[in-house]
């Protein structure tokens, strides 16, 4: 990816095909990302179970498939952010032990968390 990276987990296959894509055909397929509507265009074609990330110069972009079968964590400190697969990765990363009240309980009611 030009100036960029993806980071992806599962299995993924466009909407009118039957068959998954391979590793590199995904990256492939992420690589063009050229902004949101874009990201957003490629994510409505594509079913299967995964979370991805996109990463260019300007901007990051994180997606789950649409039963969070594969979530995503994240965190923000001192200005930086960290985002895993993996919630013990984040409180590594970050030596944050807390979790946030109101963000567990929205969790624990809906599956996911907004900001």
């Amino acid at each position: 990816m030009d100036n960029g990276s993806a980071y992806i987990k599962g299995y993924f296959f466009l909407s009118n095909q039957n068959n998954n894509f391979g590793k590199e055909r995904i990256l492939s397929y992420l690589s063009a990302v050229r902004d949101t509507h874009d990201f957003i265009g490629k994510l409505r074609n594509l079913n299967g179970n995964y979370s991805i990330i996109v990463k260019n110069i300007n901007k990051t972009y994180i997606a789950v498939d649409r039963v969070r079968s594969i979530p995503l964590f994240f965190s923000i400190l001192d200005n930086e952010f960290y985002i895993s697969d993996s919630i013990d990765s984040i409180k590594k990363m970050t030596g944050i032990n807390k979790i946030n009240k109101w963000s567990s309980i929205e969790f624990e009611q809906t599956g996911y968390v907004t900001l």
